[in-house]
């Protein structure tokens, strides 16, 4: 028996990628399944899910399919040979029987596949043919002919990747109409091309044909791009229509993100303790394992700086993360309502399928979103970008800052989290990981096992070992003061476990050691030692060793100045930029009769309390500042209902100033 010629690679790299894109996106007990199945395990499927739609008293009529496997028998028996030695052929049929199953649940979504294999099946019907004995088969070996086979068996897989897409996501049919359309076509051509093929056996009359299915196949492909081209658009469209509708601004969580994250960068190495403590490993793999991790530490203890290089760590890893940072700079951004809206427009993002699922089913149906209808809405994209792919995917979410936010707004948020982390994970869907960060454990978490809680009072080994890094990185930046004070490399070693061990693993107390350090004049290194340990050993007792200092030496209008200024920075909205803060004082002790106007040296005089950001914003150093200038020890009386009303006050001068 004569030996028949190597496959062409085109043919079986086409049946390759065909095969591996339709085993993506079945979920893996259906692909299980799949594997083994015969046309006629896929008849007596059909005849089940008949029996059971009957119970139900709707009848379908699914001997419908019977000419569609028939003709998927027919083209079984000539792909063979192409199909010799690999796991492809019964992948033309075995779809066929899950995807039914499926669809046998909502009667218009049946009817749309029958539909389309009825379609298909037309297609087929001309392999009845080619393996008939007075047909001859020396085209069995023809390239253009292997080429159309080929095709064929990746619209055929096309359509089952598509219909099981379909009836996975419960997504509208408009959302495949266009590319179910296009593969008929491809089949309708590959079909006239086969029989060409069948008729017509010259050399010259096969040369025209490649060339002919070589341009079809040039179009099919630019057609194919288009398609995408305006589904990415509309996805675009529909995506900024959700954004308006539920008017969600990113801006203000991108700043926070970017302040922490810039700080983190400039000291890589201290948080790098945390992908590696045994718990957070265990929380960081992708498994259902440890879903639910907390972390918890006093205020300044670097909580945002570590959520902060976790979130990079697992963008780097190219998994899928979202993320929330929360900041009493930012007074939107604890808002129950805020944190919903961000973490639901990250999951949408997600996904084509889900932007159409919430563009038509919800910014058409709902004007304006309340509460409880913005918690339904996530739940459900939660539910559905659960059932996004056939294999199974992890979620990470992280949540900083949660402590800030009122007691309400962290129980509502923890009872949310827990409820989507703790949901059983079937084979083929998303599991969701979250990680919190609070300054003491909320009642509603009080249940979680101690082993999924990493408290940072007892990471002081790991901690001052970060902190140890981060002093010496510091200390490098003034190293040539340092050296005029005839300080050795090991002195300033020493200097900086000094300042380490004084922190008591608080990175914020550091930093003020180190900026107390860098400002002020010193002629020995005695002296630069003995004020270390001269220094407050509280971060209360700092603070007010910094304001006895800002104080010092100013009269009562100086100081009166120096509390405006520190009060607009405590109860902004957001944060003021450098102009808009000097205007704001103008106004405060607006002169009608004069021009007195602030001047912006105010903003070093308070320096050691505040930091202006890359955008000339001015906020504290810390979140605890405005805490100590609230509290009794402060003796700037600052409380929010004086400086309200000043802040009410400045508003009519402004006003009135025209």
């Amino acid at each position: 028996m004569p030996r028949l010629p190597p496959i062409p690679k085109s043919v079986s790299q086409a049946l390759n990628a065909a095969f591996i894109q339709l085993e993506t996106d079945i979920a893996p007990q259906d692909w299980e399944a799949g594997k083994s199945e015969t046309i006629e395990d896929v008849r007596k499927a059909a005849l089940d899910i008949e029996r059971q739609l009957a119970a139900r008293g709707c009848l379908r009529n699914m001997r419908r399919l019977e000419p569609l496997l028939s003709g998927m028998e027919h083209y079984g028996m000539v792909m063979g040979t192409l199909c010799n030695g690999t796991p492809f052929l019964p992948w033309i049929w075995a779809p066929i029987a899950f995807i039914l199953r499926m669809a046998s649940e909502y009667v218009e979504a049946f009817e749309k596949i029958m539909e389309g294999y009825s379609r298909i099946a037309s297609s087929l019907r001309r392999f009845t043919l080619l393996i008939c004995p007075s047909v001859p088969n020396n085209f069995a070996s023809n390239p253009v002919f292997q080429e159309s086979l080929a095709a064929f068996y990746s619209d055929i897989l096309q359509f089952h990747k598509h219909a099981y897409r379909f009836l996975k996501r419960k997504a509208s049919w408009g959302r495949f109409e266009r590319r179910f359309n296009h593969i008929f076509s491809d089949l309708e051509y590959h079909g006239n091309m086969i029989d060409k093929v069948a008729s017509v056996l010259s050399t010259i009359d096969t040369q025209n044909m490649w060339q002919e299915m070589r341009e079809w196949k040039e179009e099919s492909l630019k057609c194919l791009g288009q398609i995408d081209a305006h589904e990415k658009e509309q996805n675009r469209q529909n995506y900024e229509d959700i954004t308006s509708w539920l008017k969600y601004d990113e801006s203000e969580q991108r700043e926070i993100i970017d302040s922490i994250s810039n700080e983190a960068k400039r000291y890589p190495e201290t948080c790098s303790w945390f992908t590696q403590h045994p718990t957070s490993k265990s929380w960081l793999k992708p498994n259902a394992d440890a879903p639910m991790l907390c972390l918890q530490g006093i205020p300044g203890s670097g909580k945002s700086c570590i959520c902060a290089r976790t979130v990079d760590f697992l963008v780097a890893r190219k998994v899928h993360v979202i993320h929330y940072f929360c900041s009493y700079s930012y007074t939107s951004t604890l808002n129950y309502e805020q944190i919903l809206r961000s973490l639901l427009m990250q999951l949408i993002s997600r996904s084509c399928d889900i932007v159409k699922h919430v563009h038509d089913k919800y910014t058409t149906a709902l004007r304006s979103l309340r509460t409880t209808a913005l918690e339904k809405l996530l739940r459900d994209v939660f539910k559905l970008s659960a059932q996004e792919s056939g294999n199974t995917e992890y979620i990470w979410i992280v949540i900083d800052g949660l402590g800030e936010c009122q007691p309400e707004t962290q129980a509502r948020i923890t009872k949310l989290l827990c409820h989507i982390t703790s949901r059983t994970s079937l084979p083929g869907s998303t599991v969701y990981k979250a990680l919190l960060s609070f300054q003491s454990t909320p009642p509603s978490l009080r249940r979680l096992k101690k082993e999924h809680i990493i408290f940072l009072s007892e990471e002081r080994i790991n901690l001052d070992k970060s902190i140890q890094q981060y002093a010496q990185f510091r200390l490098g930046s003034f190293s040539e003061r340092l050296s005029q004070l005839d300080l050795s490399g090991q002195e300033i070693e020493e200097l900086a476990q000094n300042i380490a061990v004084k922190s008591s693993g608080m990175f914020l107390y550091a930093r003020l050691v180190l900026d107390y350090l860098g400002s002020n004049i010193f002629h020995s290194s005695d002296e630069v030692k003995t004020s270390l340990s001269q220094l407050p050993q509280e971060l209360t007792d700092f603070y007010r060793k910094l304001v006895t200092g800002i104080l010092h030496g100013q009269g009562p209008r100086s100081v009166g100045r120096i509390r405006c200024l520190l009060g607009w920075v405590a109860y902004q909205k957001r944060p003021l930029r450098r102009l808009e803060l000097m205007s704001a004082l103008t106004f405060s002790e607006y002169d009608p009769e004069g021009e007195r106007y602030a001047r912006e040296y105010i903003l070093d005089v308070c320096g050691p309390l505040l930091e202006e950001k890359k955008d000339t914003s001015v906020v504290f150093i810390h979140s605890s500042v405005k805490n100590f200038l609230e509290s009794a020890e402060n003796r700037l009386e600052i409380t929010e209902m004086s400086i309200m009303a000043e802040h009410c006050s400045a508003t009519l001068a402004c006003l009135l100033s025209g």
